[in-house]
């Protein structure tokens, strides 16, 4: 945590952008433990956790730091993957600021599996999508 990191660097693995696109709260934390929890599973399969969201620099890692997390946790304080993953809220949605969102990308960049809610049983969903794909 603290690190640049970038997608382009993820080239080479499937992976899953814990896309926590808003503000760091209790169901943020929730999910983020549960992929936590997993991570084993998701690196054994060839999957890298990634996390991202529309908070800063600082308080993505005291969040992180807090909660434990030893994925990467990306910044998007300008909304731009929130744009691309159609979760940026416009003024009248209450924005500027991005709703939760969870995707499952594989190795060529294509989504394999889409939560646009962000629930909580995303991260056991998308294990067993990413376990059949293997």
């Amino acid at each position: 945590m603290g690190q640049h990191e970038t997608l382009g660097e993820l080239n080479d693995r499937a992976f899953i952008p814990r896309v926590e696109l808003g503000p760091t709260e209790l169901p943020a934390a929730i999910k983020g433990l549960a992929f936590q929890a997993l991570l084993h599973n998701f690196t054994k399969a060839g999957c890298a956790v990634v996390g991202c969201s529309n908070d800063s620099v600082e308080k993505n890692k005291t969040f992180s730091d807090a909660q434990g997390f030893t994925y990467p946790l990306l910044c998007d304080e300008d909304l731009s993957v929130a744009a691309a993953y159609g979760a940026a809220l416009s003024a009248e949605e209450g924005g500027p600021k991005a709703k939760r969102v969870a995707a499952l990308i594989d190795k060529g960049k294509l989504i394999k599996y889409f939560d646009p809610a962000g629930k909580g049983e995303f991260p056991c969903q998308a294990l067993k999508v990413v376990e059949a794909l293997i």
